[in-house]
């Protein structure tokens, strides 16, 4: 597969100045510069359009299209933040983080994740120890470690 040939600005100011400044048709002229009617076509359009700001290079963007671009992502990072305020908040996960509470007090905060995921499965409440590890990390319950007696 062969690469796509690139033209410098320069280059296509020139084709279009041919065509539209010097009276040659743009078969013509794209035929004396060894590219295809269709490009040269494409590039007077642009020209046309934007004027000084045509050719501008590959990403470069002009200034309109820039904030547009701006403004949708700000767009779909608020949307997306919107969408995470307003969900509902689970009654079953509040019920678990009330349980994690009751049981760390009990336990005399004792109780790593691996009981801690035991006591919610004997409760009804079928979590992985990761699940449980979470919990108590939101429930803001820290594990006492205790010293062994010697």
């Amino acid at each position: 597969m062969t690469t796509r040939k690139q033209y410098t600005k320069e280059f296509k100011l020139d084709a279009v100045s041919l065509v539209l400044e010097q009276g040659y048709s743009p078969s013509e002229a794209a035929r004396s510069l060894d590219i295809t009617p269709k490009i040269l076509s494409r590039w007077i359009k642009e020209q046309q359009q934007e004027g000084g700001q045509a050719f501008r290079g590959n990403g470069k963007l002009t200034p309109e299209q820039d904030e547009l671009r701006r403004l949708r992502e700000e767009v779909r990072r608020l949307t997306m933040e919107k969408d995470i305020l307003n969900k509902p908040v689970d009654p079953q996960h509040l019920q678990m983080l009330e349980l994690v509470k009751e049981i760390a007090v009990s336990s005399d905060y004792t109780y790593g994740s691996r009981r801690m995921k035991r006591v919610l499965n004997i409760y009804g409440f079928p979590v992985s120890r990761n699940k449980a590890r979470k919990l108590m990390k939101e429930a803001e319950v820290a594990v006492r470690h205790r010293k062994k007696y010697k």
